[in-house]
C-alpha cells in the first residue's frame, strides 16, 4: 500500500473476476479497495469502515438492486459519492439514478480502468471538500467531533504479545487503551479496565504473561470517523455496548475514542446550557423593569429644567442606572464566554498507523 493514499474505495459486484481486475488496478493508483459481491456484505464494510469515501455499486446484483444502497446511504443522512456500474442498464434507467442522489455512473465492460479513476479521483476530491464544509457546519453549531475526544498517544501491540506486554506499555506512556494489531490490520482494544476485570476474576493466581492478549482484547471493532460528530457516536457505541473505538482519518487509525471522555463532555455541556439559561433569565428580568425605569428618567430630564433642585438627584439616577445596565451586559457576554468549549485541547498528534 502507497505511503501517499489517494482515497478508500468500496466497489460492490457480484462478478469476482472484475473486483479482483478492478481492486488490482486501483491499488497500484493508490487507492485502499474493498470489495463486497453483495448488498449485506457492504453495508458491513460500511459500518465497520468509517473511511469510505466512494461507493461502485453494479446496478443489478442476483435478485437485489444496487440502488437499495444508495436509499440506505440517503437513510443514514451520508454524502458518501455513489457510482452506479452497469451492463445492462439503459441511459435512462441511469439519469434517473442521477435524480435519485447517485453521483455518476460507468457502463461495462470497462475497456480502460483510466476512466473509472478519472471519476473516483475527482468524487473522492469533491467528498472531501462537502465533509470539511460539513464539519465547519458542525463547529458552527458548537457540536464536537471525533477528533476532539481520541487519545493523544496511540500505540500499539501485535495480536501475539501477551496481556503482561500491553499493561506494561500502557504503563509507561501512562495511557489507558491500546491497539491491537494482526499485520497492518486492527483487530482489537486492550483497555486497563479489561486487564482490572481480569484481575478481580482469577485473584492471586493470576499470571499476565501467561495471557495472550488476543484473549482479553474487545475483539468487535467498530470504526469511528474524524468528523464524526460525538452525539452521532455516543448513540451508537451505546447501542452496540462499546467503550471505546479506533479513530480513522482517510484509512489510517488516529487515536482510540473512550466513551467516558464524550459522556463527560456531554455532562459538562448540559452544565454549561444550564448556566447560560439561568444567565439569560437573569438578564431579560432585570431588563424589563430597568429599562422602563430608563425610559421615565429620560423623559423627567427632558421635562424639568436644569436649575431645578431635583435635577441633580434624576441625573445621579440615571448615571446609576447607566452603571447598572452595563454590569447586565457583561454578565450576559459571560454567558457567551462560557458556552465556548475549547475542545481541541483534547486532540494529539498521534502516529498513523496504515490499515491497508
Amino acid at each position: 500500500m502507497p505511503n501517499d493514499l489517494r482515497g478508500t474505495v468500496l466497489m460492490v459486484d457480484d462478478e469476482p473476476a472484475l473486483l479482483d481486475a478492478l481492486k488490482e488496478a486501483l491499488e497500484i493508483e493508490g487507492f485502499c479497495v474493498h470489495i463486497a459481491n453483495n448488498l449485506s456484505a457492504a453495508k458491513s464494510v460500511i459500518e465497520q469502515s468509517k473511511a469510505i469515501e466512494t461507493i461502485i455499486c453494479d446496478l443489478s446484483l442476483p435478485n437485489e438492486n444496487g440502488l437499495e444502497l444508495l436509499d440506505y446511504l440517503k437513510e443514514k443522512g451520508s454524502v458518501i459519492p455513489f457510482i452506479i456500474l452497469t451492463g445492462q442498464g439503459t441511459v435512462e434507467t441511469c439519469r434517473d439514478a442521477l435524480k435519485s442522489g447517485a453521483y455518476d455512473y460507468i457502463m461495462k465492460p470497462i475497456d480502460d480502468s483510466k476512466e473509472l479513476i478519472r471519476l473516483i479521483s475527482q468524487s473522492i476530491e469533491k467528498f472531501r471538500l462537502k465533509k470539511k464544509n460539513i464539519e465547519l457546519e458542525y463547529y458552527k453549531q458548537g457540536m464536537s467531533l471525533a477528533k476532539d475526544f481520541m487519545s493523544k498517544d496511540l500505540i500499539s501491540v501485535n495480536i501475539d504479545a501477551t496481556a503482561a506486554d500491553a499493561v506494561a506499555k500502557m504503563s509507561e506512556r501512562k495511557i489507558s487503551s491500546i491497539l491491537i494489531m494482526e499485520g497492518e490490520n486492527a483487530v482489537g482494544i486492550f483497555t486497563e479496565r479489561d486487564a482490572m476485570n481480569r484481575v478481580l476474576s482469577k485473584g492471586s493466581s493470576l499470571n499476565l504473561h501467561e495471557i495472550p492478549i488476543k484473549d482479553v482484547m474487545t475483539k468487535t471493532l467498530v470504526f469511528a470517523d474524524v468528523s464524526q460528530p460525538w452525539p452521532e457516536l455516543v448513540t451508537m457505541m451505546k447501542e452496540k455496548k462499546i467503550r471505546h473505538v479506533p479513530v480513522t482519518d482517510k484509512g489510517k487509525v488516529v487515536g482510540i475514542l473512550s466513551l467516558t471522555n464524550m459522556l463527560d463532555h456531554y455532562h459538562q455541556v448540559l452544565e454549561i446550557k444550564t448556566v447560560k439559561e439561568m444567565i439569560n433569565t437573569f438578564h431579560h428580568y432585570m431588563n424589563q423593569p430597568l429599562m422602563a425605569s430608563y425610559s421615565y428618567i429620560h423623559i423627567l430630564l427632558m421635562k424639568i429644567p436644569e436649575t431645578d433642585q431635583n435635577y441633580p438627584r434624576i441625573l445621579k439616577i440615571k448615571q446609576e442606572i447607566d452603571r447598572v445596565n452595563e454590569t447586565l451586559k457583561k454578565i450576559l457576554a459571560l454567558g457567551d464566554t462560557v458556552g465556548n468549549l475549547k475542545t481541541t485541547d483534547y486532540v494529539g498528534n498521534a502516529n498513523m498507523i496504515d490499515l491497508g
